[in-house]
This record gives C-alpha cells, structure tokens and sequence, in this order.
C-alpha cells in the first residue's frame, strides 16, 4: 500500500472517528471487484489527496471486523448519484463475475440503527451463518456494531430454542 494513501486513509478514519463503533478495529485497503460479498455500515466518503481519486470508508459489522476503505466504482458513482449510500446506511455489495470485468450489486438497506430492529434479516443472516458453520456471538465490542452483534447472537439463541424445544419433548415422550 502507498504510503501516501495510507496516512489519506488513516486521515480520514480519523476524521469520521466518532462514528466508528469501535477503535480496535483494523482498517485496510479492500477491491472490491475482487471480494465476493462486503456487508457493513458506510461511515463516508472521501477523495484521495494528490490523485483526487473517489473512496468510501466502510465499517463492516457482523463478519470480519475491519473497516474498509474501497474505491468508488462505476455502480458505486451511479447508485450516489441516484441519492444513495449515505453515510449511516447499512450497505450488502456483491461482486458477480462476468469475463474479465466483474459487476457489482448494491443493496442499501438504509439507516443502519433501524436495521437494529429487523428480526426478519437477523433470522436469514444467522441461518446463512449457521448453515455455512458459523455460529455468531457477541464479541465485546462497543458502538453499533456491538449492538448488531448482540442482536445477531440473540436471533441465534431464539432460533437454538425453537429448535430444542421439539427435541426436549421427544425426550419427555420417550420417557
């Protein structure tokens, strides 16, 4: 990584510090056309001195903990031109491969703290985890990515009763 960009991006994380959720995390340079999903809550936009170039800053809540500075793409341009990806928002990006120049897919689930309160996309992450054998926990974290863990974790703890609830009556039956 350049060293230039490196203090540009240390800079900026600086400058959006309050709304990190938390100090601990490690920040890092990620393409994105070569990741195959990022999810997390965008703290801002930028623009790299000296080449002027376009980034954004993304918290990533729930999976690695790291917070991603991407240059904008052409789908990145136009979805802020369409008056998306405002900071705070809650962002899913997907890379599709198609030859030799991928395509990214946007989701803006909007205002990251009403996400808090969706039950119904907590219920489909935590399947999603469990099925690919991750078991979400809370971590210890502060800010709002401690509390969308906390509230993964607890979606997970309902769904382990659900399921424990026909086996404990199995066994009652059994006896």
């Amino acid at each position: 990584m350049r060293l230039r960009a490196r203090r540009t991006w240390q800079r900026a994380l600086a400058d959006y510090g309050a709304l990190q959720s938390d100090n601990r995390l490690q920040s890092c340079l990620t393409d994105i056309r070569k990741v195959k999903q990022i999810e997390g809550r965008l703290l801002g936009h930028g623009e790299e001195e000296g080449t002027g170039r376009t980034y954004m800053l993304l918290l990533l809540e729930g999976t690695d903990r790291n917070i991603h500075f991407t240059y904008h793409t052409p789908e990145i341009e136009r979805a802020r031109q369409r008056g998306g990806l405002k900071s705070d928002s809650f962002l899913r990006l997907k890379t599709e491969p198609l030859a030799s120049n991928p395509t990214i897919s946007i989701e803006d689930l909007g205002d990251s703290k009403r996400l808090l309160a969706n039950k119904e996309d907590f219920r489909r992450k935590a399947r999603a985890l469990v099925s690919r054998g991750i078991l979400p926990a809370e971590g210890g974290l502060g800010g709002w990515l401690g509390r969308y863990e906390a509230a993964l974790a607890h979606v997970l703890g309902e769904i382990e009763s659900k399921f424990r609830e026909p086996m404990n009556k199995t066994k009652r039956n059994e006896r």
